[in-house]
């Protein structure tokens, strides 16, 4: 199985992310590609990708990878819970209610998916079928 060749240089340069630190993108990155790579039915790690395909899974991994810093940062804030919303001078927190019972971790990986499929949708990695394509 081979990773996918996305490093903090990328996520600064190409993706123009400024919400992580290199520290931030390196705890996060490889959860962030293990997340795209069962999205995409282990697509990303079994075939050599496209040059646009690659670009799109480095993008979704980029996302992926800030979506798992904040939910990071807002356990360590809250002692684990999930937080729905938090006022400016920090007095206030909002938990939030997961729908139907749903574990918190189903919930990160549903809002992980969404953003992922944003950069993923013009690809046929998301397709859940036999593709011949690569």
């Amino acid at each position: 199985m081979s990773r996918v060749d996305v490093d903090y240089q990328y996520y600064a340069d190409v993706f123009k992310g400024d919400a992580l630190t290199e520290s931030d993108f390196k705890k996060h990155g490889m959860r962030a590609e293990a997340i795209v790579n069962r999205m995409t039915y282990s697509r990303i790690h079994e075939f050599e990708l496209r040059p646009d395909d690659l670009e799109a899974v480095k993008a979704a991994i980029c996302a992926v990878s800030e979506i798992l810093a904040e939910d990071h940062r807002q356990k360590d804030a809250t002692g684990g819970r999930l937080v729905k919303s938090v006022n400016t001078d920090g007095e206030s927190v909002t938990y939030a209610d997961t729908a139907d019972n749903q574990p918190p971790e189903e919930t990160l990986y549903s809002k992980c998916c969404f953003e992922a499929r944003l950069y993923l949708e013009d690809t046929t990695l998301l397709y859940p079928g036999v593709y011949y394509d690569y």
